[in-house]
C-alpha cells in the first residue's frame, strides 16, 4: 500500500488528504480492502474491548504485523516487511511476538488465587490477598538461586506489594 502511494507520488500525483490515498490505493490496489476509520470508531471500540488487553509497545517501530492461524492469539512484529516468509518460518527482521493468550481474565482472579506476575521483564510468584479496583495486593515469594532455573522461596521479611492488575501473566497451581 506504501509503495502504490509512494509510487503515486513520485509519478507527480498530489495525495494531500485521506480522501485522495483511498482514491489512489482504490485504483492502484483493487484487490486490497481499504475502509476509512473514524475517531468515534476508535472510541467505540476501546470501550468494548476489556480493560486487561495489553496494548501494543512501540508501534513507531513497527512496519508490518504479521499473523499466523497456528498461533491465533499472537501477532508478531518486524521493523521491516518481508514477504519471504511463509507463515511457519523464520521470522526476518522480527522486533517481537505480543501474545494475547498470556492475557488474563480479570474476572476471574480472586483472593487466595495464586498468580505470576511481570515486574522489570522477570516474573515472580505470588498469593492475592486482597484485590483493591484496578490493583492487587499480592504477597511475593522471591528467587532462590538463579531466575532461570525458576526456583523461588519465601523471603525472610514478607514482601507484600500493591500492583495493577495488569501485571499479572497468568494464573499458577499454589507450590505447596
Amino acid at each position: 500500500i506504501k509503495q502504490s502511494a509512494d509510487k503515486a507520488v513520485a509519478e507527480g500525483n498530489d495525495i494531500p488528504d485521506t480522501d485522495a490515498l483511498f482514491k489512489v490505493l482504490k485504483t492502484r490496489c483493487p484487490g486490497v480492502f481499504t475502509t476509512m476509520v473514524s475517531e468515534s470508531d476508535i472510541n467505540e471500540i476501546e470501550k468494548a474491548l476489556p480493560q486487561f488487553i495489553k496494548p501494543l509497545v512501540g508501534t513507531m517501530k513497527v512496519h508490518q504485523l504479521s499473523w499466523c492461524k497456528t498461533k491465533p492469539l499472537s501477532i508478531d512484529t518486524r521493523s521491516f516487511s518481508g514477504f519471504q516468509c511463509k507463515p511457519d518460518d523464520r521470522i526476518h527482521y522480527h522486533i517481537k511476538s505480543h501474545s494475547y493468550d498470556e492475557v488474563v481474565d480479570n474476572y476471574d482472579i480472586g483472593v487466595n488465587n495464586w498468580v505470576a506476575v511481570r515486574f522489570e521483564d522477570e516474573w515472580f510468584p505470588g498469593e492475592i490477598i486482597e484485590i483493591i479496583g484496578e490493583d492487587i495486593k499480592v504477597n511475593f515469594m522471591i528467587c532462590a538461586g538463579q531466575q532461570s532455573v525458576n526456583h523461588f522461596k519465601w523471603p525472610l521479611k514478607t514482601d507484600c506489594q500493591r500492583i495493577p492488575i495488569v501485571s499479572i501473566i497468568s494464573k499458577i497451581s499454589p507450590p505447596y
